[in-house]
């Protein structure tokens, strides 16, 4: 069985059927020939490029092999049981095969309140885990082990310039791209006012630009939608705008978005995916999108207090800084006793994550963020979500791309820095388009682009201040963001009588856990503009919707 897709085989591809059959026709056979001459580690010898999940049930070995990418972007979960191995693509199949009692597991439910997302590879469920990026999981003899066959090697190369660096991150985004365009589907790009997406139609091939589709989304007259718009216009393609909506973004499409992911990740603001990729499908059958292209290449995390880290406890002490519950908050949140079992839970998972042997602190804090946050959140939002209605196509996890990534030094990943000299490598005239986080083209100097930060971070937080002062009676509408969902929780009627209906009831499962007076604060002070709360809003939007579904049973399943 083989769930995904892999490219740039043909030539290794000919040398099995020398060898084997003429049978090899597909990604599958290519893959079952592979094992059938390397074993287990075919993953590694053939250096298989893709997001994909490869199980193999070898009956002469009497033997299990599950297999997946480099880098995870198909999650797999997995429950070891005396009498057999459980896995499946989702958490829900695993429950539903009634092999025992599940209990909540209390160390990621304090990841999951205390980041975002859950390190490592636990789920909300003892004994049920993801399997690592780049494993191979071997069931033979009643027992299960697990190697990784690739480990990210960060190499930063300081002898090679940054435009030498960029030619080479150029020629090789070309080829991932070129990899991915499959003639035979309609092949669409997702863009938006952002690099990744103005990067990535900047590698297609210019004589096949104008046979692509385009897609943009959106609030009407938002930033994103707009620069998309003036991107396509520019190069031809078939563009398509799905207006994005409050009111047909809320119930039942939160619930939706708890069930598929199986109540892991906080993505009540992704409630618009929906109802979005079910008109999007009519339009197209493959997305593709610069998937994590501002972690792994724009340095989205490295700021200079990340630069100039100097070991582990520096990089801990600024990822606690980062953390939307911090540890009084949590106290204030969870009730007592639960509090006491859970509170060490954060610290331990940052320091573990920190062991990685990775030696430049920056480095070592990507690494972080890519194998936890990205693994864990936008992965799954990439193929959990959106694969329930088209194919996602990712070419920023190319192989040969990213291995050029890991050899840029973390100080010309910061700031965009070699992401806006790569994209005047790949299109100059695109760069000259506005970017949506500063409104000012592409290629404008740095020193400028700071200043547009500014000026835009300033604008949100003095349309704040106002909504506060006039307790809500001036109300500037958020336009730099393509779904300002944050707004819909102070201002929306249906977004706000949700969120009370939600958190408020006096049956809410989370106060078995939580404290709902400290929960009705945040709410309020929220609504109000008192408060920024909307993420915290959301993780525990997330937990409660999920307590239902997967815990006490009391909100069936919706129909997705």
């Amino acid at each position: 069985f083989m769930y995904g897709k892999i490219h740039g085989y043909q030539s290794q591809m000919s040398q099995l059927m020398a060898r084997h059959s003429p049978s090899c026709r597909n990604d599958a056979d290519f893959c079952l020939h592979a094992y059938e001459e390397h074993g287990p580690h075919f993953v590694r010898q053939a250096n298989l490029n893709g997001a994909f999940v490869i199980i193999i049930c070898d009956l002469k070995k009497r033997q299990l092999v599950i297999a997946n990418d480099r880098y995870g972007l198909s999650p797999v979960y997995y429950c070891r049981q005396s009498q057999g191995l459980l896995f499946a693509s989702e958490v829900k199949a695993i429950l539903h095969a009634g092999v025992r009692q599940w209990l909540l597991d209390e160390e990621a439910v304090a990841d999951f309140f205390a980041f975002g997302w859950i390190n490592g590879n636990r789920t909300l469920f003892e004994g049920i885990e993801v399997l690592p990026p780049a494993s191979i999981l071997t069931w033979a003899n009643g027992s299960a082990s697990i190697e990784q066959y690739w480990h990210p090697e960060y190499r930063p190369d300081y002898s090679t310039s940054e435009l030498e660096l960029a030619d080479q991150l150029a020629q090789s985004y070309r080829r991932a791209v070129g990899l991915r365009m499959d003639h035979r589907l309609r092949c669409a790009i997702s863009l938006s006012g952002g690099y990744d997406s103005r990067a990535l139609i900047a590698a297609v091939d210019k004589p096949k630009r104008r046979s692509l589709i385009t897609l943009s989304y959106g609030i009407p007259r938002c930033h994103d939608v707009e620069i998309a718009a003036e991107v396509a216009t520019s190069l031809g393609t078939t563009h398509i705008y799905i207006p994005i909506d409050a009111d047909e973004s809320v119930a039942p499409h939160p619930e939706e978005v708890v069930y598929l992911t199986d109540g892991m990740h906080p993505m009540i603001h992704n409630s618009y995916v929906a109802p979005l990729f079910g008109k999007a499908r009519l339009h197209l059958d493959v997305i593709s999108e610069g998937l994590a292209a501002g972690t792994t290449l724009a340095g989205r995390w490295i700021d200079k207090r990340v630069l100039q880290a100097k070991d582990r406890t520096q990089l801990a002490e600024i990822l606690t800084s980062r953390r939307p519950f911090s540890d009084q908050m949590m106290a204030r949140l969870f009730r007592d006793e639960y509090y006491q079992r859970i509170k060490d839970a954060p610290g331990t998972h940052i320091a573990n994550s920190l062991a990685a042997e990775v030696e430049h602190p920056a480095n070592l804090f990507d690494y972080h963020m890519i194998h936890n946050m990205i693994r864990r959140t936008q992965f799954v939002g990439s193929t959990t979500l959106v694969q329930n209605f088209v194919e996602t196509c990712p070419p920023t996890f190319d192989v040969d791309f990213f291995d050029v990534i890991l050899r840029v030094p973390p100080e010309l990943r910061s700031q965009h820095r070699i992401y806006r000299t790569l994209l005047k490598k790949l299109d100059p005239e695109l760069a000259r388009i506005p970017y949506e986080a500063t409104m000012l083209p592409a290629d404008a100097p740095l020193w400028l682009w700071r200043v547009g930060e500014f000026y835009q971070k300033g604008r949100a937080r003095t349309a704040r201040l106002l909504f506060r002062l006039s307790h809500g009676r001036i109300f500037i509408p958020n336009r730099h963001s393509f779904a300002p969902v944050d707004q819909w929780v102070r201002t929306n009627a249906k977004w706000r009588q949700f969120t009370r209906d939600t958190l408020l009831s006096p049956n809410a499962c989370i106060r078995e856990f939580c404290r709902q007076e400290f929960i009705q604060q945040l709410v309020e002070d929220h609504e109000t503009g008192r408060a920024y709360h909307f993420g915290r809003i959301n993780q525990l939007l997330t937990f409660e919707l999920f307590l239902r579904m997967f815990v006490a049973g009391t909100l069936p399943p919706p129909k997705t």
